[in-house]
C-alpha cells in the first residue's frame, strides 16, 4: 500500500479561490409576449501550492495559477397566450477564457490558454389538448469551439449538435398528474492542456511524460434520457409529493481525472454509461408552525464500457500501460442512496414588531461511495450522515440574524481521496481531504 500524505511531506499544500460575479437581467413586456435579456461576468482566479517532492526538506515546491474569466448573454422571447398553446424561442452565446500558470520554482515555468466561445438558439412549445393531456415539446441547436495547443494540437476544435426534450402529462385530477419525458442532451468536446511533464522526465527522451494521441482531445457527451413521474397534492393540498423513476444513457461520458503529482487534470471518454434509479421528494405544511421536507434517490450508475481509463498511479492493480478497464464499476462520486430530511418551526417574535424567529434541522445521508475517479481501494468512502441546525430571526426591513452549527455530532468523513504522485523519497502517496468537522458561527443577511 502507499505511504500516507504527511508521513514525510514538510508541508500539506494550500489552496485558495476568490470570485467575483455581476449579473444583470431587463424584462420588457409587449403584447402577449416578454423579451427578457440575461447578462453575466465571472472573474475566478485560483491558486494551488504543493509539496512536489513529498519529503521533509523543502527540495521542490508546485504552484498552479488559475484565472477564468467568462461572459454570457441570454435572449429570450416567450407568449402569454390565455389560449392552450404557447411557446418561447432564444438565443445563447457564452465567451471564455482560462489560463493555468504552473511554476515548479528553479525547474519549470508553463503557461497554458484555452478559449472557449458557445452560441445556441432554441425553442419550446406548450400544447394544452384537454383538460387531461397536454404536451411540451423543445429543440436546441448548439455549436462549440475550444482554442489551445498541447504537442498534437494547436488551433481550434468545433463541435456541434442538434438536441430535443419531449414531455407528455395527464392530469388525474385537479391535484394529481403523471407525465412520460424523453430527451436528449449534449455536452461539447475539448482540447486537454499539455502536461507539465512533457520532455522533462529525467531519462526519458522526448515526448516523455506528454499527453498521447487519444488524449489530446476529448469528445462531446450524448445522453439519452427517459423518465416516468408522479406528482400529487394530499392532505387537503398540505403535503406535495413528487415521484420518478428514470433510465439514462451516455455516450462517450465525460470522465475528469487529476493527474498524480501535477496540479492538472485530464479529461476522457468513457464509451458508455448507463445510469437507472428512483427518486422522491416531498414538502409537508404539518401546521402554521411546523413544516418538514425531505427527499431520497436511489440509482445505479456504471460504466459499460471503459477500457482506455488513465490509471490513479503506476502500481494500481489493472493498471497497464498506463491505462485500466473500468468496464462494470460503478462511477465515482455515485453513491445508491442518498436522502435528507428537514424540519423548520417559524412563528411570529412578539417581542419584536414585524419580526419572525425560526429554527430548523436537516440530516443529510450520503451512501457507500468511491472518491476517485480511477476507484482506487483506498478512496472508498463508508456511508456517513451530517446533522445541521439553524436558528434565528427575520426582519421585515430585510434584516436577518441566523446562529448555525453544521455536522453537529463531529462526523468523520472525507470529501476527496486519491492518490498523489512524484515523491522523491517514497515514490507514490495517498492524499485525502476531510469533511468539514463541527462548526458554529454567525450569520448577518440584509436583502434591500
Amino acid at each position: 500500500m502507499a505511504p500516507e500524505i504527511g508521513k514525510y511531506a514538510n508541508n500539506l499544500g494550500a489552496w485558495d479561490d476568490e470570485t467575483d460575479r455581476f449579473t444583470a437581467n431587463l424584462r420588457w413586456l409587449v403584447a402577449d409576449h416578454a423579451l427578457t435579456i440575461f447578462w453575466g461576468q465571472e472573474k475566478s482566479d485560483s491558486l494551488i501550492v504543493q509539496d512536489y517532492d513529498q519529503t521533509p526538506v523543502d527540495i521542490l515546491s508546485l504552484s498552479n495559477l488559475g484565472e477564468l474569466d467568462t461572459e454570457s448573454i441570454e435572449i429570450q422571447w416567450t407568449s402569454s397566450f390565455d389560449g392552450p398553446f404557447n411557446y418561447l424561442i432564444g438565443y445563447f452565446k457564452q465567451d471564455q477564457d482560462s489560463t493555468s500558470t504552473t511554476e515548479i520554482p528553479g525547474v519549470y515555468t508553463g503557461i497554458s490558454t484555452i478559449i472557449e466561445k458557445s452560441e445556441a438558439f432554441f425553442a419550446n412549445a406548450r400544447y394544452q389538448f384537454s383538460d387531461q393531456f397536454g404536451l411540451q415539446a423543445g429543440v436546441r441547436y448548439s455549436e462549440d469551439a475550444s482554442e489551445g495547443m498541447n504537442i498534437h494540437h494547436s488551433g481550434e476544435k468545433k463541435f456541434d449538435e442538434l438536441t430535443y426534450s419531449l414531455k407528455l402529462t395527464y392530469s388525474v385530477d385537479e391535484d394529481s398528474m403523471l407525465y412520460a419525458a424523453h430527451d436528449k442532451g449534449y455536452k461539447e468536446g475539448g482540447i486537454n492542456r499539455e502536461l507539465s511533464t512533457c520532455g522533462r522526465i529525467p531519462g526519458v527522451p522526448f515526448p516523455g511524460g506528454c499527453l498521447t494521441a487519444d488524449q489530446a482531445f476529448w469528445q462531446p457527451e450524448l445522453s439519452y434520457n427517459y423518465e416516468l413521474g408522479y406528482k400529487t397534492e394530499l392532505l387537503n393540498r398540505s403535503l406535495r409529493l413528487n415521484t420518478a423513476v428514470f433510465y439514462t444513457e451516455y455516450e462517450d461520458y465525460q470522465s475528469t481525472f487529476s493527474i498524480p503529482g501535477l496540479a492538472q487534470v485530464l479529461i476522457s471518454n468513457a464509451a458508455k454509461v448507463e445510469s437507472f434509479g428512483a427518486e422522491a421528494d416531498f414538502l409537508w405544511a404539518a401546521s402554521d408552525l411546523l413544516t418538514f421536507n425531505g427527499s431520497v434517490t436511489y440509482v445505479d450508475t456504471e460504466y459499460d464500457s471503459f477500457t482506455g481509463s488513465p490509471c490513479g498511479w503506476a502500481e494500481q492493480p489493472g493498471c497497464v500501460a498506463g491505462q485500466i478497464d473500468l468496464s462494470g464499476k460503478t462511477l465515482n462520486r455515485a453513491p445508491e442512496l442518498s436522502f435528507n430530511l428537514g424540519a423548520e418551526m417559524r412563528s411570529a417574535f412578539s417581542v419584536i414588531s414585524g419580526t419572525e424567529w425560526f429554527a430548523r434541522v436537516d440530516a443529510v445521508y450520503v451512501g457507500d461511495q468511491n472518491l476517485s475517479s480511477t476507484l482506487e481501494d483506498f478512496a472508498e468512502e463508508d456511508a456517513y450522515t451530517l446533522v445541521n441546525l439553524r436558528a434565528g430571526l427575520e426582519m421585515e426591513n430585510g434584516l436577518r440574524m441566523t446562529l448555525w452549527g453544521r455536522n453537529v455530532f463531529d462526523e468523520d468523513y472525507r470529501i476527496n481521496a486519491g492518490i498523489r504522485g512524484s515523491n522523491i523519497r517514497l515514490g507514490t502517496v495517498q492524499q485525502e481531504l476531510p469533511g468539514l468537522e463541527a462548526t458554529y458561527g454567525v450569520t448577518v443577511d440584509y436583502q434591500f
